[in-house]
């Protein structure tokens, strides 16, 4: 386990499963870092996303104006969805995807590429961290 690096959704914090990790490799230090948030990464991701979908539109292949009103349409026609949030927003991204004609993967992978763009995103401590262990792995290999 060692060899590994954990990479945790952030609302895993202070759940205690740096210990059980750390319980199960016997007791050794393991790398382990949190995604962006206190919240699962697609509510993470589509709160960016409505703070900066102008700013975005472009790298999402939207119009600007567009996205906006589709963001919105999607906050108005699942507010009030009964199903867990994180679910909801699975929904809402995978909505947006169809109608810019890719997945929600995309999306995320293009959202939190132009955070690390960001030297005051949430997302900075982990790409700290992440080449930090990068930079000791290469050095011990």
């Amino acid at each position: 386990m060692g060899n590994f690096v954990f990479v945790l959704d952030g609302d895993q914090r202070n759940t205690g499963i740096e210990e059980k990790i750390t319980n199960q490799a016997g007791g050794r230090e393991q790398d382990i870092v949190y995604l962006p948030g206190n919240c699962s990464p697609e509510e993470w991701i589509w709160e960016r996303l409505g703070q900066k979908a102008e700013q975005w539109a472009q790298s999402l292949g939207a119009d600007p104006g567009n996205l906006i009103v589709e963001i919105k349409k999607l906050d108005a026609t699942y507010a009030m969805a009964s199903d867990p949030q994180a679910a909801v927003t699975k929904t809402k991204l995978s909505s947006l995807a169809t109608s810019l004609n890719t997945d929600s993967a995309d999306i995320c992978r293009k959202i939190a590429r132009l955070e690390t763009e960001d030297n005051n995103s949430e997302i900075q401590p982990l790409v700290s961290r992440l080449t930090d262990i990068l930079q000791k792995w290469r050095s011990e290999t």
